[in-house]
């Protein structure tokens, strides 16, 4: 984590929209990361 606050950040996000369902992997388990749906809220957050 960053030591002080940041007023922005230099992230881009991406999204796919596919007519079918993707099919997922078994190598998407070592690359992802659970926590990031978390990494976002403060701690004043319900879960």
């Amino acid at each position: 984590m960053s030591p002080e606050p940041r007023s922005a950040t230099d992230e881009y996000a991406v999204m796919i929209d596919t007519r079918d369902p993707l099919d997922i992997g078994p190598a998407v388990g070592a690359v992802e990361n659970t926590a990031y749906v978390d990494s976002w809220k403060t701690s004043g957050d319900a879960p």
